[in-house]
């Protein structure tokens, strides 16, 4: 039985293979076969080995403040400027700040939606409330005068 090894030909195609944050450089040889996004081999060497947490943490906080707008509507000033103090330099003595922010910024955002989610729920019966009462009325209408008529 041929056993097949993978590798991923771009690091960033490693978040999604990779079972940790433990990655390595390997030279493949044997039989090989390449995809878009990764090869396999019959013979993989492993060249050196490294702890990738760091890099991974880096880019996660570079990711994140591409997209740092859209949470400001969410927090106060004093909050966002303790996010993006942290997203840029990563100082672990902002943790606890980042996450009690993060924590704040997240529960506005529920509440926003809650609030959005009743006041469409009210629109909708008051919507449908009044289209009953509309369609009600008009019915009332049309009989009445189709009884008067009838009557005449």
């Amino acid at each position: 039985m041929r056993t097949w090894s993978t590798c991923v030909k771009r690091a960033i195609d490693a978040l999604h293979y990779a079972p940790g944050s433990y990655l390595w450089i390997v030279e493949l040889s044997g039989e090989i076969v390449e995809g878009d996004d990764k090869v396999v081999a019959t013979e993989r060497t492993y060249i050196k080995g490294f702890d990738a947490t760091n890099i991974l943490r880096e880019f996660s906080r570079k990711v994140a403040l591409i997209n740092i707008e859209k949470i400001k509507p969410y927090c106060s000033e004093k909050d966002f400027d303790i996010i993006i103090r942290y997203l840029e330099t990563g100082g672990e003595e902002l943790s606890a700040a980042v996450w009690s922010a993060a924590a704040s910024a997240e529960s506005a955002a529920w509440s926003a939606w809650s609030a959005a989610r009743s006041a469409a729920r009210s629109a909708a019966w008051s919507a449908a409330a009044s289209a009953a009462e509309s369609a009600a009325a008009s019915a009332a209408w049309s009989a009445a005068a189709s009884a008067a008529a009838s009557a005449a």
